[in-house]
């Protein structure tokens, strides 16, 4: 799904759009409203987009356009960034349990692979 980043001084329809986040250049620190289509957006796909903006206006600095349009990411991108998602959920419940050691990292390996496959299931089915 292509997500859309404009400037603030650039209006869009909140029938089409919901911001879900604001990104700034990372070289002049111009901000972008980051916004998707009004459906359900996984946190991991707009991180995806987000990483994308962020490389994009850094390349583009000072010639931003002011309405952009992201590309679609592809599977492999959003299998990445779903293990990264997972991980991070299992290193959470490791640490909220007070695991350390080898203990902790068996957890986190069982876990992640746990969380991943059920985000493959509900995102991919």
């Amino acid at each position: 799904m292509q997500l859309r980043a404009v400037g603030p001084d650039i209006s869009v329809s909140t029938e089409q759009w919901v911001h879900v986040r604001d990104v700034q250049c990372p070289v002049c620190f111009a901000e972008f409203h980051l916004l998707a289509p009004i459906i359900e957006t996984e946190q991991a796909e707009v991180a995806v987009h987000t990483d994308w903006l962020s490389q994009h206006l850094m390349n583009t600095c000072p010639n931003h356009a002011k309405d952009i349009r992201t590309p679609d990411p592809t599977a492999e991108t959003c299998r990445t960034y779903w293990l990264e998602e997972a991980r991070a959920q299992a290193i959470k419940e490791a640490e909220d349990a007070g695991l350390r050691g080898a203990e902790r990292d068996a957890f986190i390996q069982e876990r992640t692979e746990v969380y991943y496959a059920e985000l493959i299931m509900r995102r991919v089915g």
